[in-house]
């Protein structure tokens, strides 16, 4: 099963040592051009086998961790019918 994850054009990073614009896709080999407009070539031995960050992909939906306590006294189920948009609830009990 092959499937591709780059196009020409794209801005790549690859396991954190090569970063470029790919400039083709060819059966063997990718070549790259670097912001010095160094060239370089990626074989697709080494793209199936590492890491590949394609800056070109992107995703709507972007979360964040927002973590906050409440008082003992507080009423939990009032505190978690704060109305958030998209929230997720996890309840833990802090050692202490």
């Amino acid at each position: 099963m092959a499937f591709n994850v780059k196009f020409v054009g794209d801005t790549m990073g690859i396991s954190k040592q090569s970063f470029g614009t790919v400039k083709d896709i060819t059966l063997r080999h990718n070549p790259m051009q670097d912001i010095e407009n160094k060239r370089f070539i990626i074989p697709n031995a080494v793209m199936g086998t590492e890491v590949i960050h394609n800056f070109h992909i992107n995703d709507e939906k972007v979360g964040n961790q927002v973590d906050f306590g409440i008082g003992c006294s507080t009423n939990i189920d009032q505190a978690i019918g704060i109305p958030f948009p998209h929230r997720k609830v996890i309840i833990r009990k802090e050692d202490g």
